[in-house]
């Protein structure tokens, strides 16, 4: 097997994509093709001790900047680390495609090179939350402004079938996240959502609200990506305000710095439980192969971790499961 990676995605990279790499092929990871200059990533590899055996360079001329249009990239930008990359992926050169790139750029290139699967007519990303004791998967995270019922239909049950196959729930419980628990809550949309994912073979539990979010009361819970986005965004941006607090407070005096000495390993327990950089990187379901974004500033942890994403995947068989879904 084979993970081909965008060598110069993130504000991060080539950095601290090669030294994912590095960390990634000595902790029993696949082979890795990574896309970029040539000269530039074989100065990285020697700076960071060489390169690994099982790791290849697939030299390309251009580079997608953070902020370009996904139509543009497509278009332009055919020779740039992350189109290149999903072009050896759709030939078949690599079994999962990772970057931590543009992100619109990214489900670009992997609706119109990598392709949807038949069937699917909006592929979701399949974020994971953590909870207290359990994991559970948020989609779609983003991949989808506007959706119809049906869209968030196919979401669920494409995040049935990834905690099936990799996380091994069995007849995962399915929620929507609503301004309410009813049947009648929210909008149009929401409401004939609602209707079809209980109708379906699904183990629906119905609506959750918000601050639900990490109650473990489901195991996928299904958005649209408007929804979902905000929603991350908030998640994250609450979970680092918190660690903020908590570290300014320890400061304020001798007895919080003995408390918090006392409680170090529960609070990095907590801490790495709330680290995106443990989860690696989000997929993007319902495409022909693997996709796995990352967080625009993914360092090496993170990198890594969603190598070993992209290769469970493919190991897991669930771009096989989801073709066979719809």
């Amino acid at each position: 097997m084979k993970v081909v990676i965008d060598g110069l995605g993130g504000d991060f990279a080539p950095e601290e994509i090669v030294r994912g790499v590095i960390e990634a092929r000595k902790t029993g990871g696949p082979e890795i093709i990574i896309t970029g200059p040539e000269n530039i990533l074989e100065k990285e590899f020697s700076e960071a001790g060489g390169m690994p055996a099982g790791v290849e360079i697939h030299n390309t001329s251009q580079k997608v900047e953070m902020d370009e249009p996904p139509s543009k990239v497509i278009k332009e930008k055919k020779d740039s680390s992350l189109v290149v990359g999903a072009r050896l992926v759709k030939e078949g050169k690599g079994q999962a495609f990772i970057s931590a790139g543009n992100t619109g750029a990214v489900m670009a290139s992997g609706i119109f090179i990598i392709g949807r699967l038949k069937g699917i007519d909006r592929p979701g990303i399949a974020t994971p939350i953590p909870g207290e004791k359990k994991m559970s998967l948020l989609i779609d995270a983003g991949a989808n402004a506007d959706c119809k019922a049906n869209h968030m239909l196919h979401f669920a049950y494409m995040g049935k079938l990834y905690m099936e196959k990799v996380l091994a729930r069995k007849d995962p419980k399915i929620a929507l996240l609503n301004v309410g628990h009813e049947a009648q809550k929210g909008s149009k949309l929401y409401q004939e959502a609602y209707s079809l994912l209980k109708t379906g073979d699904l183990n629906f539990v119905g609506n959750l609200e918000g601050r639900e979010l990490f109650s473990e009361q489901c195991d996928v819970l299904v958005c649209d990506g408007f929804v979902g986005n905000i929603t991350l965004k908030v998640t994250e941006g609450v979970a680092q305000t918190i660690i903020t607090m908590l570290k300014n407070e320890v400061g304020r005096s001798v007895k919080a710095k003995a408390g918090a000495l006392l409680m170090k390993g529960a609070l990095k327990s907590m801490k790495n439980r709330m680290d995106y950089e443990e989860f690696g990187g989000a997929p993007l379901l319902g495409l022909q192969s693997p996709v796995v974004i990352c967080h625009g500033s993914s360092k090496a942890k993170a990198i890594k971790n969603a190598i070993f994403v992209g290769a469970e995947i493919v190991e897991k068989k669930v771009i096989e499961g989801l073709g066979q879904l719809l």
